[in-house]
């Protein structure tokens, strides 16, 4: 990195938090972070233009903390990846945590993590499983990873080939779960992604895998991922053609942002500056090309709802590989 980047000279543990209007569990989850047995250097907070008060509550949180704490005022709404690359940007760890503001992290979150980094310098991700609870803290029965069905099988796969597994479908790198060794992630910063298809988790997840960097998956529940349904929507009163028609769009503009972001991962990972293993570097742009084919392809049916494009689908590998074989077909030949 050129002299000056916020990038150069780290050391230590860092935390890097987002809030929007997430007073109500906050003050939990910064209790959680003040209990942990491996303390950080820093808690960095972007608050991405909250209209509670969000802002004085951290304000007031900040004089209890026993580490230094950061808050970023961002002045307009700009989302979830833009508000955890402004608060990665300021982060000055060699290891960088991602922190939602409504989870609870276990004690031993921090220690368990730098433990496995500290194992190995080719480490450049961590991440576990978490178990689940509701709004009010009560505990769900799956885990995080039995409701994703990232199972021993999955994880095996993604032992052998992380990108393949990654690019599969099904995101099992979940930020509030995981932690980046900063060198890994540095060259790929800002997050140039729209969070419709591609939230921070991912983008760097998959640069840092991409590039040879090795990931630990943790069998160890280490944080309680909340669960909870303040975000809802209200009831549409337009006809139900309307509501489809509706529901397609915003299909069709998730599946074109998936395409931009992972254009531009391929083209970072082309003019990656150094790779872990150079031996991945043809391997990595292979399996993203090959699911940017796919999803262009599946666009194009749809489009076209041609039996003889359909037809030429169902025989593609990228079916197979990342959605359901023919029965994918045939929903995106029907338009649904």
């Amino acid at each position: 990195m050129s002299t000056g980047s916020p990038y150069t000279q780290k050391s230590g543990i860092s935390i890097a938090m987002a809030t929007f209007e997430g007073r109500v569990f906050l003050e939990e989850q910064f209790e959680s972070l003040m209990k942990q047995t491996r303390q950080p250097d820093e808690l960095i907070i972007y608050d991405d233009a909250s209209s509670d008060d969000t802002v004085s509550l951290l304000k007031k949180l900040k004089t209890r903390a026993p580490f230094r704490v950061e808050i970023i005022e961002g002045t307009a709404n700009a989302g979830v990846n833009h508000a955890f690359g402004k608060a990665l940007a300021a982060c000055r760890g060699t290891y960088v945590f991602f922190c939602d503001q409504d989870d609870v992290w276990e004690p031993k979150k921090i220690e368990r993590f730098v433990a496995a980094f500290e194992r190995d310098p080719a480490i450049g991700l961590v991440f576990c499983d978490a178990s689940q609870i509701d709004a009010r803290g009560r505990s769900l029965p799956k885990s995080l990873w039995q409701q994703i069905r990232f199972n021993s099988q999955r994880r095996r796969r993604f032992q052998h080939d992380p990108v393949g597994e990654l690019l599969r479908g099904g995101n099992f790198v979940y930020g509030m779960a995981a932690a980046f060794r900063e060198q890994s992630i540095s060259p790929f910063c800002p997050i140039n992604a729209d969070p419709r298809g591609m939230t921070h988790d991912t983008w760097l997840a998959l640069h840092v895998i991409a590039t040879g960097w090795q990931a630990v998956a943790l069998d160890e529940k280490l944080v309680r991922y909340r669960r909870h349904g303040r975000q809802t929507t209200k009831k549409d009163s337009l006809s139900k053609a309307v509501g489809a028609q509706a529901r397609t769009a915003a299909r069709r503009g998730q599946s074109l942002a998936l395409i931009e972001a992972l254009t531009r991962l391929g083209h970072n990972i082309s003019a990656a500056p150094t790779f872990r293993a150079k031996r991945h570097k043809a391997e990595a742009l292979r399996q993203i090309s090959s699911k940017i084919s796919h999803l262009s392809l599946r666009e194009r049916l749809r489009d076209s709802r041609n039996p003889f494009l359909a037809l030429r689908a169902s025989i593609s590998a990228g079916y197979w590989r990342y959605a359901k074989g023919p029965a994918s077909v045939l929903r995106d030949l029907w338009g649904i």
